[in-house]
């Protein structure tokens, strides 16, 4: 049972890292100059989460979990990956993913 719930855990990491990728082209110049290291900072962190979700996933799949421990390393590194993002956030004075309104924009 833990073998799928780190699976699916490694399947956020994608889609996490995923929604990171596509919502760096989301913001303005003015967004990104208040907080130049975190928008630069923030889309490695989103391709290192697809990577691990996707090496993590192959993994399970194929030898099993490594460690009884692998699951927590999993959930504490979704969510530092998930701090990073909110505090890019805050720094660029938005409430929520520019990536949102975009998508809302478009479907309305």
């Amino acid at each position: 049972m833990i073998e799928v719930v780190s699976t699916v855990i490694a399947g956020l990491y994608v889609v996490q890292g995923s929604l990171g990728i596509a919502e760096q082209r989301v913001y303005t110049d003015a967004q990104r100059a208040r907080a130049p290291l975190l928008t630069t900072v923030n889309p490695a962190v989103a391709v290192l989460a697809v990577g691990i979700g996707v090496v993590g996933a192959v993994w399970i799949r194929l030898r099993g979990l490594p460690s009884p421990w692998y699951f927590t390393a999993l959930n504490c590194g979704l969510a530092l990956t998930l701090f990073v993002q909110i505090w890019l956030y805050r720094e660029i004075g938005v409430s929520h993913s520019p990536l949102f309104d975009r998508v809302s924009a478009h479907l309305n």
